[in-house]
């Protein structure tokens, strides 16, 4: 068993598209500041097991879930690219 952020595997999974498309800086640097970022607008939703893990996934499956990781996303992205801290 192993203690998961469900919101934060959707928010990876959601910035491998969205990354790919930006015009930015692409260092490990400006990708965790902007997993940070998302992450600390986002609602966390921790998961123990994988069957929760399971049923949490349905969940994002929703659109207004979706959206709510997408904007977040594009916020922190934009926030990044006008600002690097390196």
């Amino acid at each position: 068993m192993e203690l998961v952020n469900m919101m934060e595997e959707v928010a990876n999974h959601f910035l491998e598209d969205v990354w790919a498309k930006e015009k930015m800086c692409k260092c490990y640097k400006c990708r965790f500041d902007v997993l940070a970022k998302t992450l600390n607008v986002l609602k966390p939703r921790y998961l123990v097991t994988d069957r929760g893990k399971a049923f949490s996934r349905a969940d994002f499956l929703e659109t207004q879930n979706n959206v709510d990781v997408l904007t977040a996303l594009s916020a922190a992205i934009r926030i990044v690219k006008e600002n690097p801290h390196h």
